[in-house]
C-alpha cells in the first residue's frame, strides 16, 4: 500500500531546489520529466508553494493545490517527518493523494507533491 504512495519518482522527480526569501519566497528547482532535466524559478506564498509553481512552469498548470498537512514520525530531535499532498486535477476535477518521507520537512513536502503528481499522470 505504501508504495502506492510515497516518495513516488517516476516520470517526475525533483532533483534538487534552493530557495531565496529576498523578495518574498523563490524556488530555484531541477525536475526532470520524462527523462528531461529542466531548471525554473517560481514564487510562491511558501517553499511547497513556490516548487509547485515552478514544476507548474515545466508541466502546465494542470493540478491545484488543495491540501497539505505533516507530522513527525516519532518524538526526538531525529525523528522523520511525514507530509501528505492531495493535488485537484484541473481537467477532471479527481483529487490525488501523496505521501513523502524524509528527515528534512521541506524535502518530505515536496516528495509528497512528486508522489501525488506521479499518480496523476500515471
Amino acid at each position: 500500500f505504501m508504495k502506492n504512495y510515497v516518495n513516488i519518482e517516476d516520470r517526475l522527480a525533483v532533483k534538487e531546489a534552493h530557495f531565496d526569501r529576498t523578495d518574498g519566497m523563490t524556488a530555484a528547482v531541477t525536475v526532470v520529466l520524462d527523462g528531461k532535466e529542466s531548471t525554473v524559478s517560481a514564487p510562491g506564498n511558501g517553499r511547497l508553494d513556490a516548487v509547485s509553481n515552478a514544476i507548474k512552469n515545466v508541466m502546465g498548470d494542470i493540478y491545484v493545490l488543495e491540501t497539505y498537512t505533516e507530522h513527525a514520525l516519532e518524538v526526538n530531535s531525529t525523528s522523520k517527518a511525514a507530509s501528505y499532498v492531495g493535488i485537484r486535477d484541473k481537467e477532471n476535477g479527481k483529487v490525488f493523494w501523496g505521501a513523502g518521507i524524509d528527515s528534512d520537512i521541506i524535502v518530505s513536502s515536496m516528495k509528497a507533491l512528486v508522489s501525488a503528481i506521479n499518480r496523476m499522470i500515471k
